[in-house]
């Protein structure tokens, strides 16, 4: 299911980083739908997907710091996002957020879950 969510996400993403050649509103609809449907499929999984991923006595710490990281984004995001928005535009914009996405879907993949593992042991 989560890899559902991902490629959905990523569809979605894919028609961001297009609105700036084609700022079409179809586009951008379906853009919305795909990455905020496939967010939502992930987001789902993601706290089955950690538990799996931390050691038993560390479970708190994991379930917390990614919900807390959750939602300083859910601030910080909409933020950033609407003075962006009124500053440079819808085209900036929209290509801003999916390098930020694709950025951070670099950063998860690179590490993988045994560098995840010793990230929360160390710590």
């Amino acid at each position: 299911m989560a890899q559902l969510g991902l490629g959905m996400g990523i569809v979605g993403l894919i028609g961001y980083v297009l609105l700036p050649f084609y700022p079409l509103a179809p586009l951008i609809y379906a853009s919305v739908l795909l990455f905020a449907s496939g967010e939502g499929i992930f987001t789902a999984t993601q706290g089955a997907l950690l538990s799996l991923a931390a050691p038993a006595d560390q479970q708190g710490r994991v379930q917390g710091g990614a919900q807390a990281f959750s939602a300083l984004s859910q601030v910080i995001g909409p933020l950033s996002g609407g003075q962006l928005y009124s500053r440079v535009g819808p085209s900036l914009t929209f290509g801003t957020g999916a390098a930020l996405v694709l950025v951070a879907l670099g950063v998860l993949t690179g590490k993988g879950t045994a560098g995840a593992r010793e990230a929360v042991s160390e710590g």
